[in-house]
């Protein structure tokens, strides 16, 4: 009998020491990752004098860190992400408006070459009707009134019109900087814009 008590005291005691050194540590530290998952706790400390469960603690404490700075990476990875995306629309909408301007610049660069061009035309054209302008005119005042004359005044009404749109023509090609302020007239714009159309 007293080996029989013996043996159930020993292993009542041993059972005492699974649970306090074994069973309990592994219950907490069960609690602890129970509440890792459901967000409430990050680290599993033990003080337990069993070298195992202090490793298993230990790395499950490493595992929380590393999973916390992946996490973080992760996030700083979206961020960046995000802002590279959004730096290259920045880039992309620049880029627009760079060829945009580039575009005018080379619009505006044609246009002022055709002013170029008509300018020149038009002083070319100019010189020679002056001539026949004054030759018209002699004719007028030194012929009497006939036919012939009624024809001299056809010639310098159509002279007079080739003169006009050449006038309008060197307007249109005289390039003036323009300046915030300036005022536009209009009225005398469009006027002189049909007058070169109907010439």
């Amino acid at each position: 009998i007293v080996s029989f008590a013996g043996l159930l005291s020993a292993l009542l005691f041993v059972a005492l020491l699974m649970t306090r050194f074994v069973v309990q540590p592994v219950a907490h530290m069960s609690e602890a990752m129970r509440s890792f998952v459901l967000g409430t706790s990050s680290q599993v400390s033990t003080s337990e004098r069993i070298t195992e469960l202090n490793q298993i603690a230990t790395a499950f404490d490493d595992m929380v860190e590393n999973l916390q700075n992946t996490t973080v990476s992760k996030v700083q990875l979206e961020l960046e992400a995000v802002n590279r995306i959004h730096a290259e629309e920045v880039v992309r909408q620049s880029l627009e408006q760079l060829k945009e301007a580039q575009d005018r610049m080379i619009q505006m660069e044609k246009l002022s070459a055709i002013g170029t061009l008509v300018g020149g035309v038009a002083h070319e054209i100019n010189n020679p009707l002056m001539g026949l302008s004054s030759y018209i005119e002699y004719g007028i005042e030194h012929t009497p009134p006939s036919k012939t004359q009624e024809f001299l005044k056809k010639a310098q009404g159509e002279v007079d019109r080739i003169q006009r749109l050449v006038r309008n023509m060197l307007v249109f090609a005289r390039i003036k900087p323009t300046q915030v302020g300036d005022r536009c007239m209009v009225l005398a714009t469009i006027r002189k814009a049909v007058a070169l159309v109907e010439a």
